[in-house]
């Protein structure tokens, strides 16, 4: 074949098209084009941003203010307190009357049958929380003698039996030791319900007032003997 049939130039180039997006044509294209803008934050949405930042932090702070001074959940460990109480009960307690005492350094006194937590200081810094029954007031004469507890006050020179037609006292099990002291104005006597088996003020004597961390309210656990106190 002639080579002179053949275009003198046999590479084609294919044109380039480049789109531009037309300027607006009037002002409602312009208006248009700014509604498909991205949002811009605004002053609410950043006062939104931080009243959430805000919460994220002061909700732990409220929480341990709470636990801390108003009311905290406690389990039992031990038998000192059967059969009100059982082994791993969880409870909450209110701290709000002693939290408050100590604002205003006035006195708080729990009543007579109260369940109470409290400190007990086992030396070398050491502590220990307890939970007992308020059995004798700031005051009275305690004493236990032949299996039983008396209380000797203003009202009853004579004495009483404080575990008397209660609902927590166990006759058949007593309330052994031998002891006779005179609780002093900012103490009171503890015993835990399980005489048999309780650590209380028969053995280490009244608990002072400062160390009463607070009074049983609730028993949450088991679910199926929730009670109030």
């Amino acid at each position: 074949m002639d080579d002179k049939s053949k275009p003198k130039n046999s590479e084609f180039t294919e044109p380039l098209f480049t789109v531009t997006p037309e300027a607006p044509q009037d002002a409602s294209d312009k208006q248009m084009m700014e509604n498909n803008l991205p949002e811009q934050p605004t002053t609410h949405n950043k006062r939104a941003i931080f009243s959430t930042i805000l919460l994220f932090i002061a909700a732990p702070l409220i929480a341990l203010g709470l636990t801390r001074y108003v009311i905290r959940s406690y389990e039992v460990d031990g038998p000192s307190m059967q059969e009100t109480l059982q082994n791993q009960d969880l409870l909450i307690v209110n701290k709000w009357p002693e939290t408050w005492a100590k604002l205003t350094k006035k006195q708080h006194v729990p009543s007579r049958h109260e369940i109470i937590i409290f400190d007990l200081d086992e030396g070398y810094g050491e502590k220990r929380q307890l939970v007992k029954r308020v059995i004798g007031l700031p005051g009275e004469r305690v004493v236990v003698k032949d299996n039983q507890i008396t209380i000797y006050n203003n009202e009853n020179p004579n004495g009483f039996n404080p575990d008397k037609d209660q609902s927590y006292a166990r006759p058949e099990l007593g309330t052994p030791g031998e002891v006779d002291v005179t609780v002093g104005q900012d103490e009171i006597f503890a015993c835990g319900d399980n005489r048999l088996n309780s650590l209380d003020s028969r053995y280490f004597g009244p608990v002072k007032m400062k160390d009463v961390v607070g009074e049983l309210t609730l028993r949450v656990f088991p679910i199926n003997q929730i009670k109030t106190f």
